[in-house]
């Protein structure tokens, strides 16, 4: 199987920021303006961070992904790790998500899980599932495979990966279906198609995906 989780990012309740090194400042578009104006009380080249979205490593060097605060997502920016806080790192990595968000999560993992047991064709396929990447690093920290052990009985029902179906009423039989363990897990971004554009401050625009949701693949 391979499942894809969506993911949703604790918020930043404090004024923590982290200096930006950029060649050009930002240009928002006009359908874009700032929600509110705790940016323009930071010193130049600095900016309020509002979510830590992802983690990825290009070359030697670890990056996230920063949503910053009081911007659209298309200004999301990829920040090497020296430049930002360890609180905010530390946070990413510890979530503490809401339970109605594991509950949301898990439902809709649950229900894809059920609706590939059922198929009348059933094989290895992709599945892609809104899951929240904060609850996935609560649940399952930075695992690589999951085991049936790892999912907490306090969200994951008893026999959750099986199926069975009764055959036949006078001499009925079970067949049923359930999922392989290991499943294997790796964190990824859905972005949008290349018709995205950010403005520039000369007028022109230039390619900018924009995340549209958080993913998990699970082979």
């Amino acid at each position: 199987l391979l499942i894809y989780i969506c993911m949703a990012v604790q918020y930043m309740n404090s004024f923590s920021c982290i200096q930006r090194q950029i060649e050009q400042p930002i240009s928002i578009p006009s359908t874009h303006e700032e929600s509110s104006g705790e940016s323009q009380d930071l010193p130049e080249g600095q900016y309020h961070v509002e979510k830590l979205l992802a983690q990825r490593r290009k070359g030697s060097t670890s990056e996230y992904l920063v949503q910053w605060r009081g911007y659209s997502m298309e200004s999301c920016s990829w920040e090497c790790a020296s430049n930002i806080g360890s609180r905010l790192k530390w946070e990413f990595h510890h979530p503490q998500p809401p339970d109605r968000t594991i509950m949301e999560s898990v439902g809709c993992f649950l229900a894809a899980i059920d609706r590939t047991l059922r198929a009348p064709c059933y094989k290895d396929t992709v599945l892609r599932i809104t899951f929240s990447h904060d609850v996935f690093r609560h649940l399952f920290k930075q695992k690589t495979e999951l085991s049936l052990q790892d999912f907490d009985s306090t969200y994951f029902p008893s026999g959750w990966d099986q199926c069975y179906r009764q055959f036949g009423f006078t001499n009925p039989t079970w067949r049923g279906r359930c999922i392989v363990f290991p499943l294997k897990v790796k964190c990824t971004l859905r972005w949008s198609g290349r018709n995205s554009f950010v403005k520039q401050q000369d007028g022109t625009f230039t390619p900018k995906p924009v995340v549209l949701e958080e993913l998990l693949r699970v082979y």
